[in-house]
Formats: C-alpha cells, sequence, structure tokens
C-alpha cells in the first residue's frame, strides 16, 4: 500500500504538462585557421564560409579563390591571385607592408615553395587580420 502511494505521488509530482529541460549544448569542433599550419604538404581547410558573404567580401573572396589554390598547390594561380591581392591594399593609415607581403608570397609561389607562399599569408594575418576586421570588414574590394 505504501508502494502504491509513493508512485502515485511520484506520477502527480512528474506532470506532463511541465516542458522537458533544455538537453545540454554540445560543442562543435573549433575551426581550424587556413594559414596556421606550418606544414607545407597539409591542406587548407576552410570553415563552413557561413560568415561570409556581401557583409565581409575579402573573406568571402579569400575563400573562393585563395583556399582552392592552396588546397591545390596550384602555384601558378596562387601567385595571380597574390597580384590581385596587392591591388586590395587599404589605403587606410597602418597597412603599410601589405603589398611587399603579397609579393612576398608570389615571389614564393614563382619558387614553387608552399610553406613560403603560407608563410606570407600567416604574417599578412598575423599583421593585418585583426585591424582589417575591427576597420574595414564591409569593405567592397576593388573590382
Amino acid at each position: 500500500m505504501h508502494r502504491l502511494l509513493l508512485v502515485i505521488a511520484l506520477m502527480l509530482a512528474c506532470s506532463k504538462d511541465e516542458p522537458a529541460p533544455a538537453p545540454a549544448p554540445v560543442p562543435g569542433p573549433v575551426a581550424a585557421d587556413p594559414i596556421s599550419t606550418t606544414d607545407a604538404n597539409s591542406t587548407v581547410v576552410a570553415d563552413s564560409g557561413a560568415d561570409a558573404g556581401p557583409a565581409r567580401p575579402l573573406q568571402a573572396w579569400m575563400k573562393t579563390n585563395m583556399t582552392p589554390a592552396m588546397n591545390a598547390k596550384d602555384f601558378d594561380l596562387l601567385g595571380a591571385n597574390l597580384d590581385t591581392i596587392m591591388t586590395f591594399a587599404p589605403k587606410e593609415p597602418g597597412y603599410g607592408n601589405w603589398v611587399s607581403i603579397a609579393k612576398d608570397g608570389k615571389n614564393a609561389a614563382k619558387s614553387a615553395d608552399l610553406g613560403a607562399v603560407r608563410a606570407a599569408c600567416r604574417g599578412c594575418h598575423e599583421q593585418y587580420k585583426s585591424k582589417y576586421k575591427t576597420e574595414l570588414r564591409a569593405r567592397p574590394i576593388p573590382p
């Protein structure tokens, strides 16, 4: 009899009208920085691109042009892309090494030195990525 009362009490305490507790969030994988690797034979890993688009034109251009060229180790295309990147150099103060870094990358591409191309990209990202995102993220890239 006591068990029956206990079961009834537990059933009344667990009303179906109460919402189920929300499941705990499961952390997803952390997107890799495509240029952070030092392994010249590794593949560039691009994130989903969900945050790239019209509001981030340079990021969208990089994902569309540089990532495939880097993955394919297409040194001619890397060199051409780095020529184009030179034209993207902001005129605003604080971006004085943009062109010279891109030239270093282009020269590395001419030498088919993927490690040096990555080093140039990494150097530019380390020097300008945060500043660019803060100041110029929505800036249209030149045609």
